[in-house]
C-alpha cells in the first residue's frame, strides 16, 4: 500500500546529486519538482559543447570529468544546481545499457548499502535505495524512465512511498563524440528537510562531487568495450 510522503520540518534544504551519484548543497525555500519531459533528440556533442571556452574543452577531455556549479547556472533555474560532463570510452548504446543497469550502482557508489528492485514495467523500473552517508541512513525510491531512442535516462522519486528524501529528479544524456566515444551530461535535483545537517551536504559537495563522477566514468570505461569495436 503507498503511503503519504514524509513531509520536511522548517527549512527546507537541497541535496543535489549529478546524474547517480549524490553531492549535497543548500538552497533557501522549496523547489517544486520539475516535471520529466520528453526524450531528448539524438544529435552529436558538439551541440553541448557550443559556448565553452578553449580552455574549459581542454580541462573536460583531459580530466575526462567537467562539474559546473551555480556560476553557470541557466536563467530560472535552481542557483545551486550542478551540470556534470563525462567523456566515456565506450560509445552511447554501450554507456547507455551499462547506466541503465540501475541495481550495480553499488558497484560505483560506495555509500550504498542496498538497492532492491521494487517494479518494472515497458521502459521503466522502481528501485529502493539503502544509502549510508557518514553516520546517517537514508531509505527512498526512484522512478527511472528509459529512452532508449534518444540515449537518455530520467529518474525520480517514487511518492507513493514514505522516503526520506522530500524531491528527487535527475537524467543523464548521451551524446556521440567523432572518435566514436561518448560524452554524457547529467544532473539531479534532491530535496530533503532540515534534518541534513550542513557539515555533511558541505562534505559531499566539495568533496565527494568529483570523485563520484570520476568513480562512474571509470566503472564505465571499466565494462564498456573501446570505440574501435565498430558497436554504435
Amino acid at each position: 500500500m503507498a503511503t503519504a510522503r514524509l513531509q520536511p520540518r522548517g527549512v527546507a534544504r537541497t541535496i543535489l546529486c549529478l546524474g547517480l551519484v549524490p553531492a549535497l548543497s543548500f538552497s533557501a525555500g522549496e523547489t517544486p519538482r520539475p516535471t520529466v519531459g520528453p526524450a531528448a533528440v539524438v544529435r552529436g556533442a558538439e551541440s553541448q559543447l557550443v559556448g565553452f571556452p578553449a580552455e574549459t574543452r581542454t580541462k573536460l577531455f583531459d580530466e575526462g570529468v567537467l562539474v559546473r556549479g551555480q556560476d553557470s547556472a541557466r536563467e530560472g533555474e535552481n542557483r545551486n544546481a550542478h551540470e556534470a560532463y563525462v567523456i566515456f570510452e565506450g560509445s552511447p548504446n554501450q554507456v547507455y545499457d551499462l547506466l541503465m543497469q540501475t541495481s550495480r550502482q553499488g558497484e560505483f557508489r560506495p555509500e550504498v548499502s542496498e538497492i532492491r528492485e521494487i517494479e518494472r514495467g515497458e521502459g521503466m523500473h522502481v528501485d529502493e535505495h539503502r544509502l549510508k552517508i557518514l553516520f546517517r541512513r537514508y531509505v527512498y525510491r526512484l522512478e527511472y524512465l528509459f529512452h532508449p531512442e534518444a540515449w537518455r535516462i530520467d529518474w525520480r522519486l517514487d511518492d507513493r512511498f514514505d522516503n526520506d528524501l522530500k524531491a528527487v529528479t535527475g537524467y543523464w544524456e548521451f551524446y556521440r563524440l567523432e572518435d566514436g566515444r561518448t560524452l554524457g551530461r547529467s544532473g539531479t535535483s534532491v530535496q530533503v528537510g532540515a534534518s541534513v545537517p550542513r557539515f555533511l551536504a558541505d562534505w559531499i559537495t566539495r568533496i565527494n562531487l568529483p570523485k563520484s563522477m570520476k568513480n562512474v566514468r571509470a566503472w564505465v570505461n571499466a565494462n564498456a568495450l573501446p570505440p574501435t569495436s565498430g558497436l554504435p
